[in-house]
């Protein structure tokens, strides 16, 4: 119902049946590990399966919460603090969860404690525990959104030379540290486009290995994105914002350079991401994912229309562009929010100066 109630708009509505599915899940585990239960209840055997669903039930929970919350000034429900506090073991990977656990390690309290994803991992995770590599991914991804819904670099001070993205120990600074481990932490298999989604699909994980790399680049999209100029004169070059505030620090040499090619770099790939999902029979048409295409569509009409900011060496943009489009197609055919976000970009490709093609009219 969550879900469902995104798809067609209504955030409110989403956050709350979010919160009645979280409320249920705590009164169902509450009721087995408190010492002085309000409403005991006969205590039951838990076996391997039971212990996995639950698991899994939990985080998927989580995951669901950080969507949700994620883009809205709805708070989060179900923090990794709330997680620890409640004993939730970590993710388990494909295989504990087709055969269930050891049981041995519930029973004796073993595994319990949550780990982050720069701590504790001694080997990377591979598509098995691509469901604990999402995890992670989205508490980062619900910081990255939290930060840009709190004003971003129009927050009081983020201006400061302190606060300037390239400036080490500022908000941006260690946000994108942290995303960066958390890549670092997945096995080399995982990333995109060094190994390709039909490959995965061909083994069964071309869902799971979409949508972990669709999370790492949108987020990284979005933090570059903050400190990109919203409409740069025509034959702008990399630079930082124009309107106020503007950063109260110049920028090392090259940095928004550097900068540019990131970002403008992951649009194309998340273009091409979806394209390639789609090609091979792994598209997914949820609303994350359609909030990826969104995403991307705008920063490839930003650079098709204002090649200079990434110096010219955004050649594909317009293909790209039309990956994006196309995927925002099918996606409004199935959502009601993509119609919203197929009228915004014709706003935005209005503003821009291009003409709106007969796909975005009414």
């Amino acid at each position: 119902m969550a879900l469902y109630e995104w798809g067609i708009r209504e955030f409110h509505r989403a956050w709350i049946y979010c919160g009645i599915a979280i409320r249920i899940i705590q009164a169902l585990n509450s009721s087995r590990v408190s010492p002085y239960p309000l409403d005991p209840t006969p205590p039951y055997l838990r076996d391997a399966v039971s212990v996995a669903i639950e698991n899994r039930t939990f985080w998927a929970c989580f995951i669901m919460d950080r969507m949700i919350s994620s883009g809205t000034y709805n708070p989060p429900m179900l923090p990794m603090s709330e997680m620890e506090k409640l004993k939730v073991s970590t993710p388990l990977s494909a295989v504990d969860f087709v055969f269930g656990p050891d049981l041995s390690s519930e029973r004796t309290g073993l595994d319990h404690r949550l780990v982050t994803a720069e701590d504790g991992q001694t080997a990377p995770l591979d598509v098995t525990q691509s469901f604990k590599v999402l995890v992670y991914g989205f508490d980062i991804w619900a910081h990255i959104m939290t930060f840009i819904f709190n004003d971003g670099r129009r927050a009081p001070g983020m201006c400061a030379p302190q606060n300037c993205p390239w400036a080490p120990g500022s908000p941006w600074s260690k946000t994108h540290i942290r995303l960066e481990e958390w890549r670092a932490t997945q096995h080399h298999r995982l990333h995109y486009p060094e190994n390709s989604v039909v490959t995965h699909t061909t083994l069964g994980w071309g869902e799971s290995f979409t949508y972990i790399n669709l999370l790492y680049y949108t987020s990284t999209l979005m933090l570059h994105r903050e400190y990109f100029p919203f409409l740069p004169n025509a034959g702008s070059v990399p630079r930082g914002p124009i309107d106020q505030p503007t950063l109260e620090a110049e920028a090392p040499e090259g940095w928004w350079n550097n900068s540019a090619l990131v970002l403008f770099g992951t649009a194309e790939k998340i273009a091409k991401l979806l394209h390639d999902a789609s090609e091979c029979g792994a598209e997914m048409l949820t609303p994350f994912v359609g909030f990826c295409a969104f995403s991307a569509a705008y920063m490839n009409l930003y650079i098709f229309r204002f090649p200079q900011m990434n110096l010219g060496r955004s050649l594909n943009a317009e293909r790209n562009l039309d990956y994006c489009l196309a995927y925002l197609e099918r996606f409004r055919d199935v959502w009601k929010l993509g119609e919203s976000w197929v009228c915004t970009h014709l706003n935005l490709r209005l503003s821009t100066g291009l003409a709106a093609e007969p796909f975005f009219l009414p």
